[in-house]
């Protein structure tokens, strides 16, 4: 059956950017060792490779037409750079055109890398490779589990379901492709570890304390004492975990004494629907205090963000002027500018960039967990978010594609900020803290991709994406254009 294959049948066309060209040889080289059925003395699996199969003089383009119509199957090395090359976006685009959804299964995208290599530009997917599965050839240590998945689709062969010992019966040629598209089509039956944004969080006080203030809003507060104390307004009472009656509780400055009261059983506010709220509102100051500490604020949005630096406190005359602010955290190799002025192209005005996070304490029965959600946000003048009406015409609206391994590294760089570097995070309630891990909850399923992994030990490492490359994925809108249909968050 195989003996009378057409010679000029190609099993696989692989489609790469010159930048990739030596990882495409190498890959090329590699099937072509390989055997249609596995064993020592079957056909050997063929690659239309274009060094390899076009001379110099055959009609250039009608030689790719034919190597990409005689392929059983089309892998296109995926890069930044590939998208950019004009013989790839020749190839892909005829292959897509041809089958958009990919129904017959013969386009397999292989995945290199997601970053060019000048390490100015991230790859921007193109319909469909938004949606189709990927063959992930990432990681130099990944590369051998992704080489047996690329070779068990060229051979037709299903996914292994867990039967051993059962022998592998070749169907006949014509309906290899089928058969290969509906098992590429499907995730693996293996157990797969999921990463979360959730850190499980210990040590909630059981104690919270109040007091009658004259203070409605949080400023109050602030423009009388200095804390690092979270606390809650309501109802005419100030609620916190410090205990207000320690002569040197520095809110014993905005209530009165006399009105302190019992003190409360947060376990109890468990099971009242408003006191639940506010005591997840209360953990969450918590929270924002921690952070202030750090010189991180807050805005309107819920999001946290890293403050530039301000050498001297300004006057009238000789304003203050912010600077970049680098942040080195315990083991990290370098500094990392996580706040930056970076220059508009489009009217040569400045704003800010800045590292941030949506960071709040969540309750899911019975345990708390403080959520973390890494983004970025853009402001005026390091402090005022360039997103409101109050800044003029022009804002920024950041338009980057994160992919999951970016998305974990930030949410684990931001528990790293949040523990200064050390094994745990510690966020003082009281005379106590909130403790947590700076490692995300787990979680596990049955069905996931073969090789498909990330090591938790890496996601420790300092994460890739600069702030120059999100300036780069940013657009400028008008401002009428913006999104204000999120409500703001207030304390």
């Amino acid at each position: 059956m195989h003996g009378s294959r057409r010679t000029s049948l190609k099993d696989v066309f692989i489609s790469y950017n010159g930048a990739d060209e030596e990882w495409a040889k190498a890959l090329a080289e590699r099937i072509e060792r390989e055997t249609l059925d596995g064993t020592l003395d079957g056909p050997k699996l063929s690659v239309f490779f274009a060094p390899w199969d076009i001379e110099c003089g055959p009609n250039f383009i009608n030689r790719l037409n034919e190597g990409l119509r005689d392929a059983r199957f089309f892998a296109p090395v995926l890069s930044p750079e590939f998208f950019e090359s004009g013989w790839a976006n020749f190839e892909w685009t005829d292959q897509v055109a041809l089958d958009p959804a990919n129904a017959a299964g013969r386009i397999i995208p292989l995945l290199l890398r997601e970053v060019s290599k000048d390490e100015k530009q991230r790859i921007d997917f193109p319909a469909p490779f938004t949606t189709l599965n990927r063959l992930d050839f990432r990681r130099n240590e990944n590369f051998e589990a992704q080489f047996d998945e690329l070779i068990r689709i060229l051979r037709g062969l299903p996914k292994p379901r867990g039967t051993a010992g059962a022998p592998t019966v070749m169907r006949p040629a014509t309906s290899q492709l089928s058969s290969a598209a509906h098992a590429y089509a499907f995730p693996s039956v293996i157990p797969e570890l999921v990463v979360s944004n959730l850190f499980k969080l210990e040590g909630v006080p059981t104690i919270i304390w109040s007091a009658e203030t004259d203070a409605r809003r949080p400023s109050e507060i602030w423009e009388k004492i200095q804390t690092s104390d979270g606390f809650i307004l309501r109802d005419k009472r100030l609620y916190t975990f410090a205990n207000l009656t320690d002569d040197l509780c520095p809110f014993r400055n905005v209530v009165d004494p006399a009105s302190i009261g019992n003190p409360h059983d947060s376990s109890l506010w468990l099971e009242d629907s408003d006191k639940r709220r506010n005591l997840i509102a209360l953990l969450n100051d918590c929270v924002k205090q921690h952070a202030r500490e750090r010189r991180i604020g807050k805005d309107e949005k819920g999001r946290f963000y890293f403050w530039p630096v301000v050498d001297k406190a300004g006057t009238s005359e000789t304003p203050a002027k912010p600077r970049t602010r680098y942040l080195r955290l315990p083991g990290d190799k370098k500094l990392r500018a996580v706040a930056a002025e970076k220059s508009n192209p489009v009217d040569s005005s400045t704003f800010w960039v800045h590292y941030a996070a949506r960071i709040k304490v969540e309750l899911f029965n019975p345990k708390f967990f403080l959520r973390i959600e890494p983004t970025y946000i853009f402001t005026r003048d390091g402090r005022e978010p360039l997103d409101g009406k109050s800044v003029g015409r022009l804002s920024i609206r950041w338009n980057g594609k994160q992919q999951n391994p970016d998305v974990l590294r930030g949410v684990v760089f931001w528990s790293r900020v949040l523990s200064n570097g050390h094994p745990r995070i510690r966020i003082p309630v009281g005379s106590g803290y909130l403790t947590a891990s700076i490692v995300p909850a787990l979680g596990s399923t049955s069905f996931g991709i073969a090789g498909d992994y990330i090591r938790i030990g890496a996601l420790v490492e300092e994460f890739d994406t600069t702030l120059d490359q999100v300036v780069a994925e940013a657009e400028v809108v008008e401002r009428d254009e913006e999104d204000e249909s999120q409500p703001s968050e207030t304390d």
